[in-house]
This record gives structure tokens, C-alpha cells and sequence, in this order.
């Protein structure tokens, strides 16, 4: 038992609580096999239209050049000071009392 069909389905959302929505699709097809007597209708696909011959010179794009973005070397050749972070020996009331500053007398 052999037979096509064709079939389409249609759904509708309701959202009930939570932002949740259900969705409901009902597909419906028909299909012929040799129980039916009536022939199912099949679609037919229709041939792509055949563009005409044009009479009229198409302009033709040009390609632009494209810039080639020059390569910056990462290597520094000479040497890069790197700073080194200077140990804090001094807190703040030593270093206030150092500079003769915010005495209580």
C-alpha cells in the first residue's frame, strides 16, 4: 500500500502563568492509495523562468584594490626599562614625623 500526500499544519500559543506558553499544531493531510476512488490533488512545480537574452551592454564592476595593511614588528629591538615596584618602608605616621610635619606638642 503505497500513496503521497500532501499536509500542512497550523498552531496558536496561549501563555498561561510564569510566562510559559503552550503551543498547539494540528497538521491535516490527504493521501491516495488505491482504497480511495477520487484522485488527491498534487501539487504541480512550476519551471523557473528563463531570463531573455539582454541587447544592452551590462556595466561590468571593477574590483578596487584592496590596501594591504603594512605588518608593525612586536619584537623592540632595544632594550624596554621595566619599572620596579619600590617596597613602601615608610607608613604614614613614621613618614609624617620624618618630615617634620602633624606633631602633637
Amino acid at each position: 500500500e503505497t500513496g503521497c500526500g500532501t499536509g500542512y499544519g497550523c498552531g496558536t500559543g496561549t501563555g498561561t502563568g510564569y510566562g510559559t506558553s503552550v503551543g498547539i499544531g494540528i497538521g491535516t493531510g490527504t493521501t491516495r492509495s488505491r482504497r480511495f476512488p477520487y484522485p488527491v490533488p498534487v501539487p504541480v512545480p512550476q519551471p523557473y523562468p528563463v531570463p531573455h537574452p539582454v541587447s544592452y551592454p551590462v556595466p561590468v564592476p571593477v574590483a578596487h584594490p584592496v590596501p594591504v595593511p603594512i605588518p608593525i614588528p612586536t619584537d623592540v629591538p632595544y632594550p624596554v626599562p621595566v619599572p620596579v615596584p619600590q617596597p613602601l618602608e615608610l607608613g604614614l605616621g613614621q613618614a609624617r614625623r620624618a618630615h617634620g610635619g602633624f606633631q602633637s606638642r
